[in-house]
């Protein structure tokens, strides 16, 4: 997905270089989705983890700074910041009170 992700904002990019922000919110909002699911899985995914929040906690500034990113993904790449497994232990919490799983 990420890949798939990466290459339609490459080729929004070329041709359409007025909108780097929100092409930067889509490759984050990528690699945040695909963390959260990486929440039902055990310690095989940990490279794509690694790769996934080193991505993120590069653009940490740019999600702080950004008004159109929304809380949710702030406060999660503030989550992520202070610690992985902070992040990963709220999220499963996010997900059980709201959907009950």
């Amino acid at each position: 997905m990420i890949e798939l992700t990466d290459e339609m904002c490459d080729y929004l990019c070329i041709h359409y270089p007025t909108l780097k922000d929100p092409i930067l919110r889509r490759r984050i909002y990528s690699r945040f989705n695909i963390l959260r699911q990486l929440t039902y899985y055990d310690n095989t995914t940990k490279d794509i983890r690694l790769e996934i929040t080193k991505y993120i906690l590069d653009n940490f500034h740019f999600i702080l700074t950004n008004k159109c990113v929304p809380y949710r993904d702030k406060i999660a790449a503030v989550l992520l910041f202070i610690n992985p497994r902070l992040f990963f232990n709220a999220w499963a919490l996010y997900r059980k009170v709201k959907y009950g799983k």
